[in-house]
């Protein structure tokens, strides 16, 4: 059974409501392995694989404000044309990286190109998606307790993180 901070593997599938599949592990080809509480993925998909066995399914639905939130026009933004990578000018739908102050990377769809800017849209591509996932739990490798006591403080496992997650859900 998978707990906190279980290194997990799994097979999934994610479509939405219209049945659209936005993500397969299969499609991908590989099965996508992960930490539990690492914050790696959406809490929701995190908190249906804990609990979970070796070959268990289970279909989750995560409605939008859990998920990727609303779409926000605040976050359609307007650069210089020159301010892209290597100065050049990508076509509408266009998809790339940018940099936040705060060194993240993000992902950010051009919706325009005008003659010296260009218009981003930073919104996440599945905001304003409720999202579905039928999840199999493919394997576990459970960490012992020794092996757990050696977390520093912040570790980056998300065993904090994902405490906070429990308590929240109730």
């Amino acid at each position: 059974m998978v707990n906190q901070g279980d290194r997990v593997v799994v097979e999934y599938r994610g479509k939405l409501a219209d049945g659209t599949e936005f993500a397969s592990t299969k499609a991908q080809g590989s099965p996508l392995e992960f930490v539990v509480g690492s914050g790696v993925m959406l809490p929701d998909f995190e908190l249906a694989v804990m609990g979970m066995n070796v070959g268990e399914t289970r279909s989750i639905h995560i409605p939008v404000d859990r998920a990727y939130g609303w779409r926000d026009e605040g976050l359609v933004i307007t650069m210089p044309a020159t301010s892209l990578p290597n100065g050049e000018v990508l076509p509408v739908g266009a998809m790339l990286g940018i940099q936040t102050p705060e060194g993240d990377v993000v992902r950010v769809r051009v919706v325009e190109v005008r003659d010296d800017e260009v218009v981003l849209d930073c919104n996440h591509e599945l905001a304003d998606q409720a999202l579905n996932f039928d999840i199999t739990l493919v394997d576990v490798e459970t960490e012992t307790a020794m092996e757990h006591e050696l977390h520093p403080e912040g570790c980056t496992c998300g065993c904090d993180r994902l405490q906070e997650s429990l308590k929240a859900a109730g």
